[in-house]
């Protein structure tokens, strides 16, 4: 059985997941302030103070970091590279550290995954698509059940363009509706920054 840690770092949250196989152990999505993050003025400055969120995040689910088997981290903006998931090591976080393509703070999650990786012996890759598709069906799963709380999905969807014409994902929300509200299923379709099309459809309220 893999036991996976999902990590997406947003620019004002950094969503985290446990899977065992494709069953959610649980999911999280912790917000932060202007003002934690107003200190840092690069997002590679904030790698400590997300990681040490992500540890405790972990430690209060009862989730031990050497029970993982894996890690899978969103981002962040490297050089071109062809599309695909691949291993983090010493090399991407260096550029990720000094050379990134723009500021994002997925930047920092293969930065995470690799110091966790090292530390506890786990496998750690930098596969955005499935971290997007593991959380947003999740929470699409959830709806179908009829859990009936509010739920936000934040995820990598949304793109913007930069001066340089660097397109950069950020944060999009989808208002999940409540338990017996009439619903439709909607397609969101957006290009992932490796140049991968995301599909995910997810329950919204019918008009």
């Amino acid at each position: 059985m893999e036991k996976l840690l999902i990590l997406n770092p947003g620019s004002t949250s950094t969503k985290i997941a446990v899977f065992e196989d494709e069953t959610p152990l649980f999911t999280e999505s912790i917000v932060h302030s202007p003002e934690e993050l107003a200190p840092f003025e690069h997002v590679a400055e904030q790698y400590e103070f997300r990681k040490e969120l992500i540890v405790k995040t972990l430690q209060a689910h009862g989730v031990a970091l050497e029970s993982l088997t894996g890690i899978v981290s969103r981002g962040g903006l490297l050089t071109p590279i062809e599309a695909g998931a691949y291993e983090v090591n010493d090399d991407m976080v260096w550029q990720l550290k000094n050379k990134p393509q723009n500021e994002h703070a997925s930047n920092v999650g293969a930065m995470i995954a690799r110091a966790i990786s090292v530390e506890y012996g786990i496998p750690a890759n930098d596969d955005a698509i499935r971290s997007v598709k593991l959380l947003c069906d999740f929470v699409a799963d959830a709806v179908i059940a009829g859990v009936g709380v509010p739920v936000t999905v934040t995820e990598m969807l949304s793109q913007s363009e930069t001066a340089d014409g660097t397109v950069v994902t950020d944060d999009i929300e989808v208002a999940v509706p409540a338990a017996g509200a009439a619903t439709v299923t909607e397609t969101i379709e957006a290009e992932a920054p490796n140049g991968d099309t995301v599909v995910v459809e997810a329950p919204v309220a019918a008009e």
